[in-house]
């Protein structure tokens, strides 16, 4: 949820609600804030949607607690901020009514007084902007350093002075663990509600024992940078601000660079690391500071780290291992970023496939890292096309074009093969299936549909080898309602880079790449705009992974959605293999595994 600041005369900060719980902690509530000009630097007011919003002036605040306050934690420094201008921060958490009148979408009337709930920050973001073009004034979400001025409105003490927050807060042990109707305890003194309980905040920045440069609380205009849940420090429950600890799975190259990203993010610490190969271990374990003593080897060593503690693993393996190690990590009660493909073959997608739904039973979180499902542009094309934006269907065309990857040597030893895997068909499912999953699944989830059937070719130019990968394939899909896809792919030579999917509607066409822009042409077009999503999206993920863990949201829909279309790439191969026409129901039926050759490889 938000809550929304303005700085006066500039921007108005807005606030609201969602629900979250720690890494492993029982639900609480969680909203987010934002900042616009107001008509009157000093004066309340309220805007269209029916938000109040009450003037801060310029101040100067005592952020954190003395040593001696009760429940105190050791990250709560006091230090002195400095508020050079006032902002309008609102009086409420955004309701529901509220964010509905701004997002749109339906809802139970009965709940419009209630925090809007299980919001995510990037959610947060997207509401400010439309906030911000609809009143034709700058919202944004308020630091970390605005809301704790605000919370403690003054004062020094617990509970802005009062001491008593049952009368001021719904918390853990009198709220039912549901969110209540906003304004329903007894203000602050600055007569802001809820700030001490119902749900916490989302704000601009990472909570810090100090105000970074640059933000409003060292004096300059404020800055939106990766964003925690706001901790209300007077809440019992799990802490808000406690980062997530992670294990990684693999810790070659792309092991990594998606944990760089992880790090970047701010609410994550890798706290252990397995691979194969000592070498990729120590250069893991030292650039991420992970103990000695929880740097795992060896083919086995998904199921050491498993045993220790974490609330979380990062699976950047070779994708033949996916199914059983993501398996293992639910047993094991940890949640899952599982890195793209889920499996090599028909029998990997199912076990993964049943993770997933063990993840939701169990309440954890099972998150596939798959980059454009994560891009508003895709998200809001797919979205019209599945509206009828582009009428029916009647055929398409999708592409991956690359060249030379991976280079021509050809390993021969188990443990050649295995450091090369993305060379070897059995560890990684081919190049159809390891890197032109990526087109295929935007096919898919076009089509919103399974192909009913694939035929095709393909083969190897450039190497050679028994379970070597193709470097090209050509193939037809048959969707229901008699549609052909036509996919193509090589990973060779010179010529135009594209991961693209061409979808041809009786009034328009799906026009969308990964790396350069996404649109509909048509009677009903969409403008969309430019795309690069391998960074972006995989950011976008980590950020969700980690709301759906604090938040507690575990529906875990990119699991299926992921299972689908491992599966057309892996009925693809299927068919290009074997030079045949296969249906969907042949494949499943076959139901054939992939069996790399590991023999001599140490657990």
């Amino acid at each position: 949820m938000v809550r929304l600041v303005a700085i006066a005369a500039a921007a108005l900060l807005l606030t609201g609600c969602g629900e979250r719980s720690g890494p492993r902690g029982r639900p609480e509530t969680t909203s987010a804030p934002t900042v616009a000009a107001a008509p009157r630097d000093d004066e309340p007011f309220v805007n269209s949607v029916g938000m109040k919003l009450l003037y801060v002036p310029p101040v100067r605040c005592t952020l954190g607690s003395p040593p001696d306050e009760p429940g105190r934690y050791a990250d709560e420094p006091q230090r002195q901020v400095v508020f050079a201008r006032g902002f309008h921060l609102g009086a409420t958490e955004v309701t529901r009514r509220q964010w509905r009148a701004v997002m749109g979408g339906g809802g139970d009337a009965n709940g419009d007084d209630l925090p809007a709930a299980r919001v995510g920050w990037a959610d947060a973001i997207a509401f400010c902007r439309a906030l911000s073009r609809r009143e034709g004034r700058t919202y944004r979400l308020p630091t970390e350093a605005e809301w704790e001025c605000a919370c403690r409105a003054g004062s020094p003490g617990p509970f802005a002075g009062s001491g008593k927050l049952d009368e001021m807060g719904w918390h853990i042990d009198n709220s039912g663990e549901r969110p209540h109707r906003v304004a329903q305890k007894t203000p602050n003194a600055w007569g802001l509600f809820d700030m001490h309980g119902n749900v916490a905040e989302w704000c601009a920045d990472l909570y810090g024992a100090s105000v970074p440069a640059g933000l409003p609380g060292a004096g300059a205009a404020a800055a939106a940078a990766a964003a925690t849940v706001v901790r209300p420090s007077a809440v019992r429950g799990t802490r808000a601000n406690s980062k997530i600890e992670l294990g990684m799975v693999g810790s070659g190259g792309r092991g990594n660079w998606i944990g760089e990203l992880f790090g970047k993010h701010g609410g994550y610490q890798f706290v252990a690391c397995g691979d194969y190969f000592a070498d990729r271990v120590e250069a893991f374990g030292k650039r991420f500071a992970v103990p000695e003593s929880r740097r795992y080897t060896g083919l086995a060593s998904h199921a050491r780290l498993l045993a220790g503690k974490c609330d979380a693993v990062v699976i950047e393996s070779p994708p033949y291992f996916h199914p059983a190690q993501a398996a293992a990590a639910v047993e094991a009660g940890k949640h899952v970023y599982l890195a793209k493909p889920i499996a090599v073959d028909v029998p990997g997608c199912l076990t993964v496939g049943q993770a997933g739904r063990k993840a939701t039973e169990r309440k954890l979180v099972f998150l596939v890292d798959f980059q454009t499902r994560a891009d508003r542009l895709f998200q809001e094309a797919i979205k019209r096309v599945h509206n009828g934006d582009i009428g029916r269907p009647v055929n398409g065309a999708a592409c991956y074009y690359c060249g030379l990857m991976y280079g021509t040597a050809v390993p021969t030893t188990p443990e050649q093969r295995l450091r090369k895997w993305s060379l070897v068909s059995a560890l990684s499912g081919d190049i159809i299936v390891e890197q032109n999953i990526h087109a295929i699944d935007v096919m898919c989830w076009a089509m919103d549909a399974d192909p009913l059937w694939a035929v095709g070719t393909g083969g190897r130019k450039l190497r050679q080898g028994d379970g070597i990968i193709w470097d090209h394939f050509n193939l037809v899909y048959g969707f229901p309602g008699d549609v052909p896809v036509s996919f193509t792919s090589r990973q060779f030579g010179q010529g135009p880079d594209d991961i693209g999917c061409l979808v041809h509607g009786q009034r328009g066409t799906l026009d969308a790449h990964y790396f350069t822009y996404v649109k509909i042409l048509g009677s009903a077009p969409y403008a969309g705009g430019t795309t690069s999503v391998f960074t972006s999206g995989a950011e976008a993920n980590i950020a969700t992974f980690h709301t759906c863990i604090t938040q507690g949201r575990c529906d875990n829909l990119t699991a299926p959605a992921s299972v689908r279309s491992n599966l057309a790439c892996v009925l693809g191969r299927m068919a290009a293999w074997s030079g045949k026409r296969v249906t969907w129901d042949e494949m499943m039926k076959a139901n054939e595994a992939l069996r790399p050759d590991l023999k001599g490889l140490k657990d």
